[in-house]
């Protein structure tokens, strides 16, 4: 199944790295100031570490508060499940948006 947003593989994350990203509704594309959904994932203290935010904003400039995140399984079934909790999230958040 072709997911919203692919997340790599157990080795990507076991060897130190990150995946950053975010998804714009079609509708606010051409926004350059549009709230965006935004994630990253990686590898702390032996989980698979997802989070999101919603903002316009980079990580380093959003109120901290407003970033949720979850711990998952360090696993290939765990990369799976992060996954599906970002697009849930994300689904949420563009149902929000109207």
């Amino acid at each position: 199944m072709e997911r919203l947003i692919p997340l790599s593989t157990i080795e990507y994350f076991t060897q130190g790295n990150a995946m950053i990203g975010s998804v714009t509704p079609e509708e606010s594309v051409a926004d350059p100031l549009a709230i965006v959904f935004c994630y990253r994932a990686f590898a702390e203290d032996g989980v698979l570490r997802a989070l999101y935010f919603t903002d316009n904003r980079c990580y380093d400039l959003t109120d901290k508060a407003k970033v949720v995140q979850n711990d998952f399984e360090l696993s290939e079934a765990g990369i799976d499940a992060a996954s599906a909790w970002l697009e849930a999230r994300y689904r949420e958040f563009a149902r929000r948006l109207g």
